[in-house]
């Protein structure tokens, strides 16, 4: 965590000698990102010493995690601590603290021997390049066996657009996930039309309907059985 100091701090030490900082530590997070593509590097530099670690959200063989720390007593490496020391305090001072969240961003202090801390949290590309000049004589304290970290390059600032392209597109997605415009309501005629139905309302006429099935034949009254012929009576022949 950057400790900011109010801007009367920050006046006294301006008049500070570069001799009484002891440390320059700068870091970079990645943000808001899955864990495949999450990872903190921090790198610390004082008058006889530099070490650098890079630590993945999750170690994978194309993204491993780095760690290194170089101790020298040269004079010169002595004297590029003390013109970044003096680069930083300036940086620091021109940049304006911001409130931004959900970005990656990277962040600069300075430890004087007192304890007190000078630092900042650089969002945007035009804020890195206030530490620009810091950050050259950082490179050149890098031991010759190594890589630039990533942390000391600036990114690029378009001439016709005050906060570049990566800026924009945070801002763009922050204001589409944060600041989303509520849908008006629209007119009837905008609307499409309801699907059709697949069964009739029950107001349509009957030819809409297919007809009755008929009802089964009565033959009761159709079907007339004949007389039947009377035959004598039995009872009354004189036969018997």
């Amino acid at each position: 965590m950057v400790k900011i100091q109010s801007s009367s701090q920050a006046e006294e030490n301006e008049g500070t000698n570069m001799t009484d900082i002891t440390t320059i530590s700068i870091g970079r997070t990645s943000g808001f990102e899955s864990v495949e593509d999450s990872f903190y590097e921090e790198l610390t530099v004082t008058c006889d010493s530099i070490s650098y670690e890079y630590k993945p959200g999750m170690e994978t063989e194309f993204n491993k995690s780095e760690e290194w720390f170089y101790r020298t007593t040269r004079p010169a490496f002595q004297e590029l601590f003390r013109q970044a020391a003096a680069a930083a305090v300036e940086g620091i001072n021109r940049v304006e603290e911001k409130f931004v969240t959900d970005i990656g961003f990277t962040s600069i202090s300075v430890t004087y021997a007192d304890g007190t801390v000078l630092g900042r949290a650089l969002y945007f590309p035009e804020d890195e390049s206030e530490l620009k000049e810091c950050f050259n004589y950082i490179q050149q304290m890098v031991p010759g066996g190594e890589s630039i970290p990533t942390l000391l390059t600036v990114r690029e600032v378009k001439k016709n657009s005050a906060l570049g392209d990566f800026t924009r597109s945070l801002v763009q997605r922050w204001k589409w996930k944060y600041q989303r415009p509520k849908m008006p309501d629209l007119p009837d005629t905008l609307l499409p039309p309801d699907p059709p139905h697949t069964l009739l309302p029950p107001n349509s006429p009957d030819t809409l309907f297919p007809p009755d099935p008929p009802d089964y034949l009565d033959l009761s009254d159709t079907l007339v059985l004949p007389d039947l012929p009377d035959y004598p009576d039995s009872s009354q022949s004189d036969d018997f």
